[in-house]
């Protein structure tokens, strides 16, 4: 996940019946976000095809997690086998910046990129956004 590697795999999922989860609306003033309650479980909901993607003997040494809320971090890394600590620049991209949407998990890449995994530590990218979407990739990180 450096530079100049590509991904060794991508994922995008839309979970059914999930429009009116979390939806995206453009207005005079900008980009808006509307969400249901049931968004708060919708990471949770897709995460088994997640991790059905990644493998059973896929290990997950860092993420780089869509800062969508603190729930959506926290489960988010949970499910990957990671901590909060391993979410670090998740949680400070969403406190210092907040969550401006599926583009806000390249924030947290440049954080990570600061902030290096060792080289050929194996990771996964994961974003959430409306509709609702998710789109994940993975690789290996090279120095």
């Amino acid at each position: 996940m450096a530079d100049t590697d590509f991904p060794d795999d991508t994922l995008e999922y839309v979970l059914p019946n999930s429009v009116d989860r979390y939806s995206g609306r453009i207005g005079v003033d900008g980009f808006h976000f509307d969400s249901t309650k049931a968004a708060l479980s919708a990471a949770d909901d897709v995460l088994p095809t997640v991790l059905d993607w990644l493998g059973a003997d896929q290990a997950v040494d860092f993420a780089a997690i869509h800062p969508g809320s603190p729930r959506i971090i926290t489960d988010t890394a949970a499910a990957l086998g990671l901590d909060d600590t391993a979410a670090r620049h998740s949680f400070d991209t969403l406190a210092e910046e907040g969550n401006l949407g599926g583009v806000s998990v390249l924030r947290v890449l440049e954080r990570t990129h600061t902030d290096p995994p060792p080289a050929g530590a194996h990771g996964v990218l994961v974003a959430y956004g409306p509709g609702f979407t998710t789109a994940a990739l993975r690789g290996t990180w090279t120095a």
